[in-house]
């Protein structure tokens, strides 16, 4: 049993986040880690690609990260699968994007959400739950040969319309 498992006097289904640093300081001096977390942009990242290598972990386990952290957890929980939970795609994309770019020697990618966006856009589409979306570009005025002081100030004859 840990050592202050059960010290909290109310129960609470968040874990007590402090017994962890002690563990998580032994992990990150250990030989690689340094290395792994700096081809990551974020732990969320880091996480789902260390799940995604076969992590032996139940779902189960992790279940109070629901609560607290609900994007990590679908995240966790569609790691290395051909279909994922919305809610995680972002974090998903940005996992994978990362460990294809360490597999290639690359250097670290920038956040790659839009190809997760744009994939969920096509998949509803595709079944008929959004419209097609369609990008407006805004029309240009066209450019005037008078300079901006002339053209506001300018005082110009009306012309008469009507038979007089």
């Amino acid at each position: 049993m840990i050592k202050g498992l059960l010290r909290r006097k109310t129960f609470s289904l968040t874990p007590l986040y402090g017994l962890a640093d002690a563990g998580f300081d032994r992990v990150a001096k250990a030989p690689g880690v340094s290395e792994w977390l700096q081809s990551h942009r974020s732990m969320r990242t880091a996480l789902v690609a260390l799940y995604g290598r076969d992590l032996r972990l139940a779902p189960a386990r992790f279940r109070w990260l629901k609560g607290v952290n609900r994007t990590l957890w679908y995240a966790l929980h569609s790691a290395d699968t051909a279909k994922v939970f919305v809610e995680g795609a972002g974090v998903q994309a940005q996992a994978r994007a990362e460990v294809h770019a360490s597999k290639l020697g690359l250097p670290r990618p920038g956040l790659m959400v839009t190809q997760a966006i744009d994939g969920l856009q096509a998949e509803l589409e595709s079944i008929g739950l959004v419209f097609a979306r369609h990008i407006i570009t805004p029309k240009r005025r066209e450019a005037s040969d008078l300079p901006v002081m002339t053209a506001v100030y300018a005082v110009q004859p009306t012309e008469l319309t009507e038979p007089a």
